[in-house]
């Protein structure tokens, strides 16, 4: 009886310096392929006839036959003809394959037989995921893609810049009152005014529970005036959205730690309190300055926008709070967990 075979082979072979995990064959029984003219080789398995089609260049297809002295040969092709199984001789020694094309979401397979062609927003050898990170994307330019998180639900859009997450990205000179006093859904999700945007805490949430992220927040984009921290993770919407950081750079950093508690400027610690909109406002900041926020009981004096001057608030020593002409929030992803 002839059998019909489509199946996957986890195969471990190193194909031109490419580790190859899966590939998948359609593979006929009592069948032999055609064309098979580009390399005989003895072998023992009909898999390691398979891992030797995926060795050459050119090879889609072959069969696997016992030979007349009880040897077994593997006979490698460059094609296979129209149609299945019932295009093929028959013969009840050999069982014959071919590679189908093994990309999924859309992805094509290259010439070289190997690898895979990736549709926007898909990777891996397969085409099988969506990136982790923008540090995945390979590109250095500036570009809006969907990522996917390890172990997160569904698909973000994030805007990459360096092969780092640009979250926030706040130009104040642009930024009008009134621009910033969204809903805590919108700053959950994300939002766009002129030039700036705000890419979601859900985002930055699911970002920073996959690894460990260095926060820099930009604080005047044209000089290079920035503060760091490393570590930086933001908790769930159930957690209302709350960081946590587990190192201030001074050794990187112009200005000082503003998240921190500084009693000369007024200031209280700001990690570990939920993040403030005007609808979700248990101190009444973000519907005073119109922006939400991590709020303390204090409202300030360390803001994201300050209407009153149309900037952030940042402090460049332990007793004075500047204004900071860009305030833009970068991820970089240092490691995964």
């Amino acid at each position: 009886m002839l059998l019909v075979l489509l199946f996957h082979l986890s195969l471990l072979v190193l194909v031109r310096g490419q580790q190859i995990t899966q590939q998948k064959y359609f593979a006929c029984s009592q069948r032999e392929s055609v064309n098979t003219t580009l390399l005989d080789v003895p072998v023992t398995r009909r898999m390691q006839c398979m891992a030797k089609c995926l060795e050459h260049s050119q090879c889609k297809s072959g069969h696997f036959c016992k030979g007349e002295d009880d040897t077994n040969v593997c006979s490698l092709g460059s094609d296979w003809p129209l149609g299945d199984c019932d295009v093929l001789p028959a013969n009840e020694k050999c069982s014959s394959f071919k590679i189908v094309n093994p990309c999924e979401n859309g992805g094509t397979l290259n010439p070289d037989g190997y690898s895979c062609a990736c549709a926007a927003y898909r990777c891996d050898t397969f085409c099988q995921r969506y990136r982790y990170d923008c540090t995945e994307l390979g590109n250095p330019g500036s570009n809006a893609i969907e990522i996917q998180p390890k172990n997160y639900h569904t698909p973000l859009l994030v805007v990459c810049q360096q092969q780092q997450n640009t979250l926030v990205g706040y130009f104040p000179g642009q930024i009008a009152p009134g621009d910033l006093n969204k809903t805590y859904e919108q700053y959950k999700v994300n939002f766009v005014v002129g030039v700036s945007s705000w890419m979601g805490l859900e985002t930055m949430h699911a970002l920073t529970r996959q690894g460990e992220y260095r926060l820099t927040i930009k604080l005047n984009f044209f000089t290079g005036l920035e503060v760091v921290y490393d570590d930086f993770n933001v908790s769930s919407e159930a957690e209302g959205y709350s960081f946590n950081y587990s190192t201030f750079r001074e050794d990187l950093s112009n200005y000082a730690d503003g998240f921190a508690a500084i009693p000369s400027i007024g200031s209280g610690s700001l990690v570990g309190l939920p993040f403030s909109t005007f609808d979700k406002d248990p101190y009444g900041c973000a519907a005073r300055y119109g922006a939400g926020w991590w709020y303390d009981a204090n409202c300030g004096p360390v803001l994201a926008y300050d209407p009153a001057v149309k900037s952030a608030r940042w402090p460049d020593t332990s007793t004075a709070v500047r204004n900071a002409p860009t305030f833009i929030f970068s991820f970089k992803l240092m490691r995964y967990y």
